[in-house]
């Protein structure tokens, strides 16, 4: 009921049962009016945009994400137990994912019937489990409810008598609980910036890491390398090599034997020519001494 945003258009707008039941809506407003929270001072309004009226909703434990600034819960009908559990201390979704996770002694528990209770509902909360009927009613504020355009706050007013608070206003009356959405939004650009600068230093060291591995592996591969370029193939030369060494020297081993028999058959040639001229004559043989002789003189 009041003020929604349609998220395809990003437009604020009345609800629709707000148009067909504006008197229900009006009658929501002034039940709260009359049964104020706890420390708010007389004659001001708890700001607030939209109401949701739940009956026999025992909600699981979650943070809302549609919402800004403060909500009040309040409960009434006829139960037992149904009390709202809460985590005031959440550190959100960057921090804490799962909301299950976080630590039941740091859980509060309001005792939301027949009272108006004050809670940031961005943080975990849950309803606890009941008997009976139970209805509940949540006061709470759209993000950027401010881009509403005058006109659709007018109708607001004078059909439900349901006021858009002014933003600052708003501001002052949240204080009263500590609440500011200006310091909320401070601190969830602080968290964005920490966990970036994280999310880099990470990516650095792991940038190093994987340098550092890789410099022992390269350097590793190159020694390999060289030794399958260099060290191998000259081992492999020189194995090819020794067979043909094996093979030129038994060629050698063979032209000795080979000489042996020529020098033999030469020797033999040098015997039977002598031979042959000794048995032909001494004359040959006497003229030789002669000629030398006579070439001397």
């Amino acid at each position: 009921l009041g003020l929604i945003r349609i998220r395809a258009y990003n437009k604020m707008v009345m609800a629709q049962k707000s148009r067909i039941f504006p008197n229900v809506t009006k009658a929501l407003c002034r039940y709260l009016e009359d049964n104020p929270p706890e420390g708010l001072p007389k004659g001001k309004r708890f700001p607030f945009t939209s109401i949701c009226l739940n009956k026999d909703y025992a909600a699981s434990r979650h943070r809302d994400v549609n919402n800004a600034g403060l909500t009040i819960v309040r409960a009434f009908g006829n139960f037992t137990g149904g009390t709202l559990k809460h985590w005031p201390k959440d550190p959100g979704p960057r921090f804490v994912n799962d909301v299950n996770t976080l630590p039941e002694e740091e859980a509060v528990e309001h005792d939301v019937a027949g009272k108006s209770v004050v809670v940031d509902s961005t943080q975990a909360h849950e309803v606890q489990a009941f008997q009976g009927t139970r209805y509940s009613l949540v006061y709470y504020t759209v993000p950027n409810y401010q881009r509403a355009e005058p006109a659709l706050r007018e109708e607001l007013q004078e059909l439900c008598s349901l006021h858009v608070p002014d933003f600052d206003q708003a501001q002052k009356i949240w204080a009263i609980w500590g609440f500011s959405l200006a310091e909320k939004d401070k601190t969830k650009k602080i968290v964005k910036k920490k966990v970036k600068k994280k999310v880099k230093e990470g990516d650095k060291d792991t940038n190093k890491q994987t340098k550092a591995e890789a410099k022992p592996e390269a350097k590793k591969g190159t020694k390999t390398h060289a030794k399958q370029e260099g060290k191998e193939p000259t081992n492999a030369a020189a194995k090819k090599t020794a067979p043909m060494k094996e093979a030129k020297s038994p060629g050698k081993a063979g032209a000795k034997q080979t000489e042996e028999p020529r020098n033999q058959k030469q020797q033999k040639q040098k015997k039977t020519k002598e031979e042959a001229a000794a048995a032909a004559g001494t004359g040959k043989a006497s003229e030789l001494p002669a000629q030398k002789k006579a070439r001397t003189n």
